[in-house]
Formats: C-alpha cells, structure tokens, sequence
C-alpha cells in the first residue's frame, strides 16, 4: 500500500510588522525586504489600530495576507491588538520576549521603537518556523478568565484573612 504524502506550504510575506505593546501605546516598525519602511506609535485603542491599518492599505504593493504581525506576548494588554487582527484574519506570531533577544544576540538599546523593530527583523528572519497564533474558542477563553478571576480572589482572601489571624493570638 503507498501513502501518498503532501508538504504543507509554507507561507511567504512581503511585510513583516513588528509591534512592541505597552499598556497605552504600540509601537510599530514596518519592514519590507530588508528595508525599514517606517516606525510609527499609536495608542493602545481600537480605533487608533484600525487608523494604522488602514495606513498599511495604503502603502503600494502591501497585501494583508503577504504580511506578517509580530509582537511579544503581555497578557491582556494585546487584546485590542489580537481582536482587529483576528476581524481582518491577519497572520500574527505572538512569541516569547526572551526568545526574540537571545535569537538576536547582544543588543544596545532598551526602548518601544528599538524592540518594534527588533521584532520586525525577528519576524522576517524566522518567519518559516514562526507558528502563527490561532483564537481560542470562546467556552475556552471563559473559563480561563474564570480560573484567573478565581485566583484573584483567593488572593484577596487571604491578604484580607491574614491580619485578621494575627491579631486573634
């Protein structure tokens, strides 16, 4: 009996987007080829994500599904970010902040415009081992807000019952 096989293709970009996300801002570096396109920062808002977006529409030859979103995983303050993306079906790797300085090597300069660019050139040069991020279903994402809700109370409780403990002995 034969199997017949097939590789999976991989994708290729033209764009690569490196985004470092802060509470309130993002900062964003656009590369195409081994050319910076630009650097821009916005704040952390939906609307001003879709203003940069349709920015990106604009630039001459950019295709959404040619492009490549990265940026480091900071808890919830992505969420604006993940949720337009995942509306316009973007490609988006989400990767861990050590894993793009050690693949870099040793870096001057500590700031939201270096690391957004640092992170664009992290997207092109590994963009055909990158995972790309995937929603979760929602009954998922439910549960794990209710297991982290649940987390913060019981630490509460316990910062609350503790004085409480010491001043009965």
């Amino acid at each position: 009996m034969i199997l017949e096989t097939t590789t999976a293709r991989k994708k290729t970009y033209n764009h690569f987007i490196g985004i470092d996300v802060s509470k309130n801002t993002l900062d964003y570096a656009v590369r195409k080829g081994d050319k910076l396109l630009f650097h821009e920062q916005g704040k952390n808002e939906p609307e001003k994500i879709l203003d940069f977006i349709t920015r990106l529409k604009g630039l001459e030859g950019f295709v959404l599904t040619k492009c490549l979103f990265c940026f480091e995983h900071t808890g919830f303050y992505t969420n604006h970010l993940l949720n337009f993306l995942k509306k316009i079906k973007a490609n988006v790797a989400m990767v861990p902040g050590l894993q793009v300085k050690n693949s870099l090597g040793m870096m001057r300069g500590k700031d939201d415009k270096a690391d957004a660019k640092r992170l664009a050139v992290y997207a092109q040069k590994n963009s055909a081992e990158l995972k790309l991020w995937m929603a979760k279903r929602p009954v998922v994402l439910e549960l794990m807000n209710l297991v982290a809700l649940r987390r913060r109370l019981l630490n509460v409780s316990v910062v609350l019952s503790t004085p409480l403990k010491e001043q009965t002995k």
